[in-house]
């Protein structure tokens, strides 16, 4: 047994079984392992709560018939299902992950040729890539109209909230995914947003669909890509991500405005807070 000093050595058939009586204390993880690394079954039973003057009888049911008492510290055989099972859920992992990579290959290729039949679609889907990339974002913000300052919506929050351009409200100057759809300054037409549905409007909420329409008719927009606006489900993974994310700034902004206290979702409608 080496450094194993059992309580109990019993034989079972050909097998040795160390049993461990535990009064005041019980076998700690060390010695739990070192059952483990040898092999050898073992079973612990807690007689801590038995009087210490206790009949032969009461230890005798508390050692032979009682069966809560008694825990495994180690199992040989359940370790070697414990082994198996894990043998036998890698391979089912293994196997479904290829059964995946297949589909997803499948898939792939399913989507590509559909996006072939459909005519201008890889035409659109670069230059949607070329949009959202990284490199491309410099030009982009160069080709905005660089008078935005004098722009009538700007204008008319300068004097009714007077802001400064160089020094615009967090408001009027939200990040947003896809701002660069337009073709002016986002405080240009979170301006517009702002003083249209929240400063100046007479009711009390206003649709989220409304917005996007009213900004379609007063901003210039670069290319809104309809094409895979329709098709989009057949989009590869990353550039549906993307799409999704960079395809609708409006509601972005939307929802900056409802952290910063001025407007509230109320189902379908935007329900106004302050108006400044």
């Amino acid at each position: 047994m080496g450094n194993t000093k059992p309580d109990i050595v019993a034989l079972v058939g050909t097998k040795n079984l160390i049993i461990e009586i535990a009064v005041t204390s019980f076998s700690d993880q060390v010695k739990i392992d070192r059952l483990a690394r040898k092999g050898i079954a073992a079973i612990e039973i807690d007689l801590s709560g038995i009087d210490r003057l206790a009949s032969w009888e009461d230890i005798s049911a508390a050692v032979i018939d009682r069966v809560g008492n008694k825990v495994w510290l180690f199992n040989p055989k359940a370790e070697a299902l414990r082994l198996s099972a894990e043998h036998d859920a890698k391979v089912l992992a293994e196997a479904a992950l290829r059964h995946a990579v297949t589909q997803k290959k499948h898939l792939d290729q399913s989507l590509a040729y559909q996006r072939n039949q459909i005519d201008g679609f890889e035409e659109e889907l670069n230059r949607f890539r070329a949009f959202i990339a990284p490199e491309n974002q410099a030009d982009l913000r160069a080709s905005l109209d660089p008078d935005g300052e004098h722009d009538d919506f700007w204008e008319t929050a300068v004097a009714e909230l007077g802001v400064e351009w160089d020094d615009p409200p967090d408001y009027l100057n939200v990040s947003v995914p896809g701002e660069l759809i337009f073709f002016v300054d986002r405080r240009v037409w979170q301006a517009g947003i702002f003083i249209t549905f929240i400063r100046r409007n007479s009711n009390k909420s206003f649709r989220g669909d409304v917005v996007y329409k009213w900004t379609s008719r007063c901003f210039e927009r670069r290319n809104t890509f309809p094409i895979i606006a329709r098709h989009k489900r057949l989009l590869p993974t990353d550039a549906l991500g993307m799409f999704n994310l960079t395809s609708n700034p409006i509601t972005f902004y939307l929802r900056a405005l409802k952290k910063m206290g001025f407007i509230v979702e109320d189902r379908e409608r935007w329900r106004i807070l302050k108006r400044s």
